[in-house]
């Protein structure tokens, strides 16, 4: 058979993760959103320049944070975050993937970068 058969890059996973998209939108898999924002409608976003660190804290709280869209079917959420990528120089000209880590004394979820 001289058909090839496409194997996409793309494979599920069950680990908690936040993908930064090239559009600027942050795509936080299930398992993060269930894990980090399950009672929460909103985030704040910090950005910590000498460690490369991203930070996002879940809140209700509406001044200065960004809405947490969630996508219904599969329970993502989505931020709208190309203000904040572009205010701050982060590279977003590809999609990349990063796995949370939260951060007990600053309460918030953290993206390393580097």
């Amino acid at each position: 058979m001289s058909l090839k058969m496409f194997v996409p890059s793309r494979i599920p996973t069950d680990k908690a993760k936040i993908t930064i998209l090239k559009s600027g939108i942050f795509w936080v898999n299930r398992k993060a959103a269930e894990q980090f924002f399950k009672e929460f409608e909103r985030g704040l976003l910090y950005f910590d320049e000498d460690r490369q660190v991203i930070g996002l804290k879940p809140t209700n709280d509406k001044e200065n944070s960004y809405s947490l869209s969630r996508v219904e079917k599969r329970k993502d959420i989505t931020i709208s975050g190309m203000a904040f990528l572009k205010h701050t120089g982060i590279n977003y000209s590809k999609t990349e993937s990063f796995e949370p880590v939260w951060n007990e004394k600053e309460e918030m979820v953290e993206i390393r970068l580097k």
